[in-house]
């Protein structure tokens, strides 16, 4: 629900900004839940894997690709959001921008 919406405040933002793939803005883990915009993610120059996941469905539903953030269990405790298309096929932005490495 949180997800949704934060994808909805940024399909208008995401059209004055640039794609998020070539935008400069790289992952970077959070020490606490801050969930941001993208016009803030864009501004702060990183965001953590739901403000990536979020600004990606926000582009790809302005295009008119059916998606939406999901989350992913990666441990015991641990949840990561990624974009999942209507295909069926899972977009990872965090991984892209910078996540692991």
């Amino acid at each position: 629900m949180f997800l949704a919406a934060l994808t909805r405040v940024n399909r208008p933002q995401v059209e004055r900004l640039p794609p998020l793939l070539r935008s400069g803005v790289r992952y970077s883990r959070e020490g606490g839940e801050v969930w941001q915009d993208a016009r803030a993610t864009y501004r702060r120059r990183k965001g953590d894997c739901e403000d990536l996941a979020c600004w990606l469905a926000a582009e790809y539903q302005n295009a008119g690709k059916r998606c939406a953030v999901d989350l992913v269990r990666t441990g015991s405790r641990m949840w990561h959001a990624i974009v999942r298309l209507e295909s069926g096929v899972i977009v990872d932005p965090s991984t892209i921008l910078g996540m692991g490495s």
